[in-house]
């Protein structure tokens, strides 16, 4: 039969206070009742732990072997408590979560800055990752949530939204086209452009909105991340075209982001987890923080919309 952890500790009292009457006032238990917790360690391993006379208990040398694995024990079991008492008050333990590569490179730091304030001693794992990476990570659980695009028809997967931005021409501020309030998909078809490739979302909400309309959209370059789209934007190459909430935090004093329309297609940047899942206190926090800071730093972020994947509820 395994041990208790009352014996364990009535043991080890017993040991360093050396009677009974001390340790249960100690374990604020009865006399009778840490005798007892002795005697069945005894009959359970076999071994005598005190001598016992009429006024002193000895410990033997089965005590001595034991005593110090013991008290071990008790340390390594409080320290667990601890722990698990610290991570529902979140103030201790340790969350990963996946962040689309833009997101990570724009807010990622403010966010991780604004958590580490408020739970410094939450350990925080970032996967900064491609856009259509983030699902996968999330589905693969290397993460506990992901911060990125929205996926339709997903039955895996429940998303809240928490910012929606309209698609953007971004480019140089000294560019002629920065001065206007808005310009068409036809206009910036045009111009020298950069979006992702087919298969990545943004690509996706492009493409999808165009063809209800009978057009297509062939970009000049084609990139995976669109914090490279941005850079290759502040360099003259070309339009970067995506939504426009990272360029404040990223090339601000360069570039300037003019809405597309007609049609008017908008991101809606989702937080993501698995379906059924449930987040632990530290993620539950992080999250938190992470609404935070897009509510008010990005452009037309929405605090509390929320959705499930557009194949659990029929709708995007």
């Amino acid at each position: 039969m395994n041990l208790t952890i009352r014996q364990i500790q009535a043991f080890v009292a017993v040991y360093r206070l050396g009677g009974i009457s001390k340790a249960a006032k100690r374990l604020r238990l009865t006399q009778s009742a840490v005798s007892v917790l002795i005697r069945q360690i005894e009959a359970n391993l076999g071994v005598t732990l005190f001598e016992r006379t009429t006024r002193t208990l000895r410990p033997t040398q089965a005590a001595e072997n034991a005593v110090a694995d013991s008290e071990r024990f008790l340390r390594d079991l409080d320290h667990l408590n601890a722990k698990f008492r610290g991570m529902a008050e979140r103030t201790k333990g340790d969350v990963a979560v996946a962040l689309s590569a833009g997101l990570a490179a724009a807010l990622g730091g403010v966010m991780l800055s604004a958590f580490a304030r408020r739970y410094p001693s939450v350990r925080v794992h970032v996967h900064d990752v491609a856009p259509n990476q983030v699902v996968a990570r999330v589905l693969a659980q290397e993460v506990e949530f992901g911060l990125g695009p929205s996926e339709r028809g997903n039955a895996e997967i429940e998303q809240e939204i928490l910012a929606t931005d309209q698609l953007s021409a971004i480019c140089l501020r000294s560019d002629k086209i920065a001065r206007r309030s808005n310009m068409s998909w036809d206009e910036v078809a045009k111009l020298p452009t950069i979006t992702t490739p087919r298969g990545d979302t943004l690509r996706a909400l492009i493409d999808d909105g165009l063809a209800r309309g009978g057009r297509q959209f062939e970009p000049t370059y084609e990139v995976s991340f669109l914090d490279t789209a941005l850079a290759m934007a502040a360099q003259g190459i070309g339009v970067a075209v995506m939504p426009s909430h990272l360029v404040q935090h990223l090339h601000g004093r360069t570039l300037v982001g003019v809405p597309l329309i007609r049609p008017t297609l908008r991101r809606h940047l989702c937080l993501i987890r698995k379906a059924g899942s449930v987040l632990s206190p530290a993620a539950a926090a992080f999250a938190e923080v992470a609404k935070d800071v897009l509510s008010t730093t990005t452009k037309g972020a929405r605090g509390s919309a929320s959705y499930r994947s557009s194949a659990r509820r029929g709708r995007a």
